[in-house]
């Protein structure tokens, strides 16, 4: 799959570990294009909703993985088949999250 904006950002894939499913992103900020002011982090739920997801979380970490910088947590989700989890958007030279939570 073509990854936009020169590689700067990519889906790692889905990953399993206990009861939970994860789906990974990876964004490297600083590679990201000077024309790019947000990446929006959006999820499809495929043939179900997700409503049917539970413990629906978008946590953002450094660059190794290690240390956390932002969590949302929805638990307001039902019927909606997609979901605009959050973006990252420029911010006075730097790069902040915000979270969305919209299906």
């Amino acid at each position: 799959r073509p990854a936009p904006g020169g590689g700067a950002v990519r889906h790692e894939g889905r990953g399993a570990g206990g009861d939970r499913t994860t789906e990974s992103v990876h964004v490297d900020l600083p590679a990201v294009p000077a024309h790019v002011e947000r990446v929006v982090l959006v999820a499809l739920a495929g043939s179900g909703t997700f409503g049917a997801v539970p413990g629906l979380d978008v946590t953002v970490t450094d660059a190794a993985g290690h240390r956390e910088l932002a969590r949302y947590e929805s638990r307001d989700t039902t019927t909606e088949t997609a979901f605009v989890a959050g973006e990252l958007y420029r911010r006075q030279g730097g790069w902040k999250f915000r979270a969305v939570g919209q299906g």
